[in-house]
């Protein structure tokens, strides 16, 4: 064990981080250590069962961040607008990481990103969840660290949740939010378990250049 490689994976009680650590944890490939701020909730205690390091950490405390990622050879880090829908904020933890990992020498980031609406409309159009993931993406690459940026479509999952189907007034059948109806029209919903199940990193292979991909259907052996 002490001879592998450690990759650090944040988000880890939730569906992205979690699907990365599950898929490492049974790769069996590299250490994994998972960040979390309440290493206690159950998520964390069945991913500490499955032979992960769990640590606590808030990825607004820039000295626990260092500690999470101290002696890792990679990191697949996502950080949830969500949580307080602040752009503001969420491109502060992007960008604290982005630091700690290029100060610590991380060899690759693979990061949770998106398009940066605002520039890519030249100020026209904005979306914060997607502007600030933008914003962050294009710093990893401005101060050197190796990143390649995973944009995820709206999962299938939500629907068991945010999106979950009302029953119409008749009681005999379900509404679907017309957002969804949106994305299901373009094509655009994915299984988050199925899309991230495949981001096993490899050290063995030469580092290909850092690159933004829109999907995630694709094998990732080659690419730490």
């Amino acid at each position: 064990m002490a001879d592998e490689k450690l990759v650090v994976v944040f988000g880890a009680t939730g569906a992205q981080g979690g699907s990365v650590a599950r898929t490492l944890l049974e790769d069996g490939t590299f250490r994994v250590r998972v960040v979390t701020r309440d290493p206690g909730q159950k998520a964390a205690k069945k991913l500490r069962l499955q032979g992960a390091e769990v640590v606590q950490g808030d990825q607004d405390d820039e000295a626990s961040m260092e500690l999470a990622l101290t002696g890792a050879h990679a990191a697949f880090i996502v950080t949830n607008y969500w949580e307080n829908c602040s752009q503001e904020q969420e491109v502060k933890q992007g960008k604290l990481l982005a630091n700690v990992a290029k100060r610590l020498g991380l060899h690759y980031v693979i990061y949770s990103g998106l398009e940066n609406i605002k520039k890519l409309t030249a100020g026209r159009l904005a979306a914060g969840h997607f502007d600030g993931k933008g914003e962050v993406e294009q710093y990893f690459r401005d101060i050197g660290v190796p990143m390649t940026s995973v944009r995820l479509s709206c999962y299938f999952e939500n629907l068991l949740s945010y999106f979950l189907p009302q029953k119409a007034p008749d009681g005999k059948s379900y509404l679907l939010n017309t957002e969804v109806l949106a994305c299901a029209h373009v094509q655009v919903i994915g299984w988050c378990k199925h899309q991230l199940q495949t981001l096993e990193m490899c050290a063995s292979t030469p580092l290909p250049p850092p690159q933004a991909c829109p999907w995630v259907m694709c094998p990732w052996t080659a690419y730490l």
